[in-house]
C-alpha cells in the first residue's frame, strides 16, 4: 500500500477531541469575595443575618445592635413568585459587612426599586462608611440615573427605569473603572488616582442610608457579589450575567442579555481538570 494511501487512512480516522466540562459557578473564581442570592433563602436568617452562598463571608442588619435590617419576601420582583430582600430606606434598614479588607472591587447587584417618594433621590447601592460622597466608591441610582462614582467623582449617568429589575455589574479600580448593564457595557474608562483610597478596613453597607432619617424607597434585593478587582475581565462579568439569568436569580432570564451575548444560549461552564 502507497504511504499516500495509509496517509489517507489515517486522516479519515481521525475523531476530534472532546474536553469534558462542568457548568461554571462563582466560587470558581479566584478573586470572588463573597456571593448572597435568594436561590438559597435559607441561608438568610430570622434576625437578618445573610450567609454567602459562595464564601465564608455573612452579613448583618447595618448598625449593629440598633439595626432592623431587610426583611424576606416570597413574591418580589415584579410578582415572579420569586424570593428577595425588601429594604425599607430607612436609615439602620441596609445590611453591613464590618471589615471587608476591599477597597477596590467589582460590585454585582440583581435588584429594582418598588417605590420613590416624588423628589427623593434613591440611596446608593452599596457604600463604605468611609466617606460617602468624598473619599468613598459607589454605584449609585439618583433620581432614575444609574451611574458609578469612585472617590467622590460621578462618572457617568444612564436613566433606564428604576422600577425594573436590572443586573449591575461596576469595578472601582485606580486604573480603570466599568459599569455593565442587563448584559451590556455602559462604560469602559482609564482613570487617574484621585482623592484619598478607601481604607480596605472601611465597613461596606448594601442600601445603608448615611445620615438623618428615612429616604422615602423601598428596593428589592436578589443578588449581591463582591471581587476583587484585580480579577476583572470582559469574560467573568459575561460569565457571571450568564449564571444570574441561566440560574433564574431574582426571575432574571436569558431574555435581559443582548443577542451577542456569549451566554444568550447556554450557561457558562470551566473545563474538568
Amino acid at each position: 500500500m502507497s504511504i499516500a494511501r495509509v496517509a489517507a487512512i489515517i486522516g479519515k480516522s481521525r475523531t476530534a477531541i472532546v474536553v469534558p466540562t462542568t457548568a461554571w459557578k462563582p466560587s470558581d473564581e479566584a478573586s470572588l469575595r463573597g456571593w448572597w442570592d435568594m436561590q438559597a433563602p435559607e441561608l438568610f436568617s430570622s434576625n437578618a443575618r445573610w450567609t454567602a452562598r459562595y464564601g465564608d463571608q455573612i452579613l448583618i442588619p447595618a448598625g449593629g445592635s440598633a439595626g432592623v435590617g431587610p426583611t424576606r419576601i416570597a413574591n418580589g420582583l415584579e410578582g415572579n413568585n420569586k424570593n428577595c430582600l425588601i429594604f425599607s430606606g430607612t436609615q439602620r434598614s441596609g445590611l453591613s459587612w464590618a471589615n471587608p479588607n476591599l477597597s477596590q472591587c467589582i460590585c454585582v447587584m440583581v435588584y429594582r426599586y418598588t417605590s420613590v417618594a416624588s423628589g427623593v433621590n434613591p440611596v446608593v447601592w452599596y457604600r463604605t462608611a468611609y466617606g460617602l460622597g468624598t473619599q468613598g466608591m459607589q454605584n449609585y441610582d439618583w433620581g432614575g440615573g444609574f451611574g458609578l462614582t469612585q472617590r467622590g467623582r460621578a462618572v457617568t449617568d444612564y436613566k433606564p427605569s428604576y422600577l425594573q429589575t436590572r443586573i449591575v455589574i461596576g469595578l472601582h479600580s485606580d486604573a480603570r473603572i466599568m459599569f455593565r448593564l442587563d448584559g451590556t457595557e455602559m462604560l469602559n474608562s482609564a482613570v487617574a488616582s484621585t482623592g484619598t483610597e478607601v481604607p480596605a478596613s472601611s465597613e461596606l453597607e448594601i442600601f445603608g442610608a448615611w445620615s438623618g432619617g428615612p429616604l422615602n424607597y423601598t428596593a428589592q434585593l436578589a443578588c449581591v457579589a463582591f471581587f476583587d478587582a484585580s480579577g476583572w475581565s470582559n469574560l467573568l462579568a459575561q460569565k457571571i450575567e450568564g449564571f444570574i439569568c441561566h440560574q433564574g436569580i431574582g426571575g432574571m432570564t436569558t431574555a435581559k442579555l443582548p443577542a451577542e451575548h456569549p451566554y444568550k444560549l447556554s450557561a457558562p461552564t470551566k473545563a474538568l481538570q
